[in-house]
C-alpha cells in the first residue's frame, strides 16, 4: 500500500514536469493540456483537473511539452514555402517561445517576396518612399541622430545637451526630473521638502512676510516655449554668441566664463524666481514664449552696444529696454553677479511687469518693484539698500514721505527711487503678516499709482496714518536686523 502511494506522487509530478503552459499577458501561468489553438478560444486542460476556455488574446505565448511535435509543427506550417506561409509560421514561432526559427523564417519569407509586409514589420523594418529599411536608416532618413543609445529628434537632442533626462519614456528637463522626485529648489540648491522646512523653522519668518514658496512638484507650469527656430533666428542677429534655454527664459551671451557651468546655473536660477514674481502680483501668468537675458561680457561692450541700440543712456546694471527686438533684458556680467543674481531678478522683474502687470508708472513704482526682487536674503539685511532706508528713517537723513516719493518721483535720485520705493511696496506686501496685501496687489494692478490720494483710498487710511506705520515697520525690522547680526555679503554697486 505504501509502494502504491509512492507511486502515485511520482507519477503526479512527472505528469505535471510534462505540462503544457499557457503564459498570460497579466504574468500569471496556466499548467495543463492545450486542446486546441484553432480560434479565438483555447480549450485547455488543467492539471489541477477540469476544463476551461482561454481568450487567445489573454494569452501572451504557448509552450508546447512535447518539443519534437512542436518542431514539426513548424516545419509543417512553413512547408508550402511561398512568402505568406513563411511570414504565418514565423508568426506563429513567436507565439510559441521560438524566436531564433521565426526570425529564420521571417527572412526566408522576405527571399520569396522582398516586398511582403508582414515579414518586414515582424522584422523591424519600416517603409521610405515605398522601400522597405530597417529602423537605423529609416531614423537617419527621417533626420533622427543617435544620442544616450537611442534614436531622437533635433528638437529632442537639444534639450538632452541642455541637461534635460528620459524619465518614464518621456524627456523632462533635469529640474522637473528633480522635483518629481519631491525634490525642493532653495537658493540655487536641490533639498529634500524635511530639509527646506528645517531651514524655515531656523531662519523664522523673512522680511516680515515670510519665505517665498520653494518650487515643488507640479508647481511650475509644465508647457514649453523653447523654439530651435527661433534661437536660429536670434543667433543671427547676435553672431558669435551662444544660447541657453530653461523652463521660462533664455540666455543670450558671448561671455567667456570661467565656469562653464554658468549659464545652465544661471537660467535655472531666473526659472526658480517665477514662482515669486506671479506669488507677488497674485497673478497666473500665461507665458507666450521664453523671455530673453542677453549678457554682455564687460561693462564696455555694454556701453558700446547701448550706444548704438539704446542712444539716450541706460542704467549701469542693465534696462529692459521695451521696444527691443526680443524684448531683452539686457545685463552685463560680473562675476558677484553668480552669487546674488541680484540684477537677473531686477531686471526680469521688469520683464514681468510689463507684460503681466502695467507698462506704465514712475521711478518709485517700476525701479521700486524691480530693486524689492534683487535679494536672496530679507531685505532688512541687504546692506546697499538698507543703509539708505535706516538712514532715512533712524538718522533722518535725506528722508521723504510716502507723498513725496510718488509726486516727485521723476525728479528724485536713485536710491529714493530703488531703495526707498522697494521699501514701500515691501511694506504694503508684509506690515503685521500681510493686513495691506490684497488691497495692495489690486491697487498696483488697476490703480492710480501717480496719485498719494488713490494710494490712501485703496487701503483705505489716511496717508499719514499709512506713514507711521511704514516708519514702525522699519524700525522693526531693523531691530530685528541688529538682534540677528549684519549679512556678510559684499555691498552692491555705487
Amino acid at each position: 500500500m505504501r509502494r502504491a502511494n509512492v507511486l502515485l506522487v511520482l507519477l503526479t509530478i512527472a505528469a505535471s514536469a510534462l505540462a503544457d503552459v499557457l503564459h498570460m499577458k497579466n504574468g500569471t501561468q496556466l499548467e495543463g493540456k492545450i486542446l486546441s489553438e484553432e480560434g479565438d478560444v483555447v480549450p485547455f486542460k488543467l492539471n489541477a483537473g477540469g476544463q476551461i476556455e482561454v481568450k487567445r488574446s489573454d494569452i501572451e505565448w504557448f509552450e508546447w511539452t512535447d518539443k519534437a511535435a512542436l518542431k514539426a509543427e513548424l516545419e509543417k506550417r512553413r512547408k508550402p514555402g511561398t512568402a505568406e506561409a513563411l511570414a504565418a509560421a514565423g508568426r506563429w514561432a513567436l507565439e510559441h517561445g521560438m524566436k531564433q526559427e521565426a526570425e529564420f523564417a521571417f527572412l526566408d519569407a522576405l527571399k520569396k517576396d522582398p516586398q511582403n509586409a508582414a515579414a518586414n514589420e515582424a522584422l523591424g523594418r519600416k517603409q521610405w518612399l515605398g522601400k522597405w529599411v530597417t529602423e537605423d536608416e529609416y531614423m537617419e532618413k527621417t533626420g533622427h541622430v543617435k544620442a544616450g543609445g537611442r534614436w531622437v529628434t533635433a528638437d529632442e537632442k537639444a534639450k538632452m545637451d541642455a541637461g534635460w533626462e528620459w524619465v518614464d519614456g518621456k524627456l523632462v528637463s533635469a529640474e522637473d526630473a528633480k522635483r518629481g522626485r519631491g525634490l525642493v529648489e532653495f537658493e540655487g540648491k536641490w533639498i529634500t521638502k524635511k530639509e527646506y522646512e528645517a531651514i524655515l523653522k531656523k531662519r523664522g519668518p523673512v522680511g516680515g512676510g515670510g519665505e517665498k514658496p520653494p518650487v515643488e512638484a507640479g508647481a511650475v507650469d509644465k508647457k514649453r516655449f523653447h523654439n530651435l527656430k527661433e534661437d536660429a533666428q536670434i543667433l543671427k542677429v547676435w553672431a558669435g554668441w551662444r544660447c541657453y534655454s530653461g523652463e521660462r527664459y533664455r540666455l543670450i551671451t558671448n561671455c567667456d566664463d570661467k565656469d562653464p557651468e554658468f549659464d545652465r546655473k544661471y537660467v535655472e536660477s531666473m526659472d526658480a524666481f517665477w514662482p515669486t514674481y506671479c506669488d507677488t502680483f497674485d497673478k497666473k501668468a500665461e507665458q507666450k514664449k521664453l523671455f530673453n537675458i542677453v549678457v554682455h561680457p564687460n561693462q564696455k561692450a555694454f556701453d558700446e552696444w547701448c550706444g548704438k541700440n539704446a542712444p539716450g543712456g541706460v542704467g549701469a546694471f542693465g534696462t529692459y529696454l521695451h521696444g527691443m527686438q526680443f524684448s531683452p533684458a539686457v545685463l552685463w556680467h560680473r562675476d558677484d553677479l553668480r552669487t546674488t543674481l541680484y540684477t537677473g531678478r531686477h531686471e526680469c522683474g521688469h520683464q514681468f511687469v510689463a507684460n503681466f502687470v502695467r507698462g506704465d508708472g514712475g521711478p518709485w513704482f517700476q525701479e521700486g518693484i524691480a530693486a524689492m526682487f534683487e535679494p536672496d536674503i530679507p531685505y532688512h539685511h541687504y546692506p546697499y539698500r538698507w543703509d539708505f532706508i535706516r538712514g532715512q528713517v533712524i538718522d533722518g537723513k535725506n528722508d521723504i514721505t510716502i507723498e513725496d516719493l510718488i509726486k516727485k518721483s521723476g525728479s528724485l535720485d536713485g536710491n529714493q527711487n530703488y531703495s526707498r520705493g522697494a521699501a514701500t511696496h515691501l511694506f504694503f506686501f508684509t506690515y503685521k503678516d500681510g493686513v495691506y496685501r490684497k488691497q495692495y496687489q489690486q491697487f498696483i494692478t488697476k490703480g492710480s499709482i501717480s496719485s498719494p490720494k488713490a494710494l490712501a483710498e485703496a487701503m483705505g487710511k489716511p496717508l499719514a496714518d499709512l506713514e507711521k506705520e511704514y516708519r514702525e515697520w522699519v524700525r522693526e525690522c531693523d531691530k530685528i536686523r541688529e538682534k540677528e547680526g549684519f549679512a556678510p555679503i559684499p555691498p552692491g554697486p555705487k
